[in-house]
C-alpha cells in the first residue's frame, strides 16, 4: 500500500509531485504543503499581492501639496481680524440715521428751497411781496380777497403765504380760513385750510391764475377788525 510520504498516511489514490516525483495525500500535494526541495522558489501569494498593489499606487498622480499648519494658522488670523471690517455694523446705522434726517429735511423744506433756488434762476420772470388787509367778516359771513397772476403755460408759481392777528383759544379757532389757487377757467387746482403755507403750481395753460383768500366768522367777539395777510411769490419760465 502506497503511503504519504508526509504522513505516512495509506493512500488508494495517491497525488505524484510534479517536481519530486513523490506520493502525497489530498493534504499535501500542492509542493508548498510538503516543502518541495525541486519546486521553483516564488514569493508567497501575499506578497506577490502586496506588490501589485504597491505598483498600483506607484502608477497614481500625487496628491497635491499640504498647506503648513503654521500658514493655516495665520490665515485664520487674519480672517478673525478682517471680520469687523467686512460688517462694519456701526458705519451702516449711522449712514441710515443721517439718510433719512436729511431725507425728513429736504422734505418738509422743499417750498423754502425751490423758493431761495429760484432767485439765482436766470429764467425767473417775476418775484412779488405783498401785504394787505382781509377785513373781518360777520357771522358766518364769508369776506373774499383774491390775487390775479397771469402765467404762460409751462411757468410755475412757486411761493407762500401767511394769515396773522387770528385769535384763538388752545386749538380752537372762532374763523375758518380757506385759500384757493384757480386755474382760468375756475378750477380749484390747489387749497388750503392753514394760517400759513406753501405751495408750487405749474401753469398748464396760458391766462389769469387767482389766489383766492376767504374768511367765515364764527364768533365775532374773538376777531380783531381786519386780519394781515402776506403774499410773497415768484414765477419761473
Amino acid at each position: 500500500m502506497v503511503k504519504c510520504d508526509t504522513c505516512r498516511k495509506e493512500l488508494q489514490l495517491p497525488f505524484k509531485c510534479n517536481y519530486c516525483g513523490r506520493a502525497h495525500c489530498s493534504e499535501h500535494y500542492i509542493p508548498e504543503s510538503h516543502h518541495c526541495m525541486n519546486a521553483p522558489r516564488e514569493a508567497p501569494w501575499h506578497i506577490k499581492q502586496a506588490l501589485e498593489q504597491m505598483e498600483k499606487l506607484q502608477k497614481l498622480p500625487l496628491p497635491p501639496k499640504t498647506v503648513p499648519a503654521q500658514s493655516m494658522l495665520n490665515e485664520e488670523a487674519r480672517c478673525s481680524s478682517m471680520r469687523g471690517k467686512w460688517f462694519p455694523i456701526g458705519k451702516v446705522i449711522g449712514v441710515s440715521v443721517a439718510v433719512l434726517v436729511i431725507g425728513a429735511f429736504i422734505w418738509y423744506a422743499s417750498p423754502t428751497i425751490l423758493n431761495a433756488l429760484s432767485l439765482f434762476n436766470p429764467q425767473r420772470v417775476t418775484s412779488k411781496n405783498e401785504s394787505f388787509l382781509l377785513p373781518a367778516s360777520h357771522i358766518f359771513t364769508p369776506v373774499n380777497i383774491s390775487r390775479s397772476i397771469s402765467l404762460h403755460s409751462g411757468e410755475i408759481l412757486v411761493g407762500n403765504f401767511t394769515i396773522s392777528g387770528v385769535p384763538h383759544s388752545g386749538t380752537f379757532y372762532p374763523c375758518f380760513l380757506t385759500t384757493a389757487i384757480l386755474d382760468p377757467q375756475s378750477n380749484v387746482l390747489a387749497l388750503y385750510g392753514t394760517p400759513s403755507d406753501s405751495f408750487r403750481m405749474p401753469a398748464t395753460t396760458d391766462g389769469s391764475y387767482v389766489i383766492s383768500f376767504v374768511c367765515t366768522t364764527t364768533y365775532t367777539s374773538y376777531l380783531p377788525a381786519t386780519l394781515n395777510v402776506t403774499l410773497s411769490y415768484n414765477i419761473i419760465g
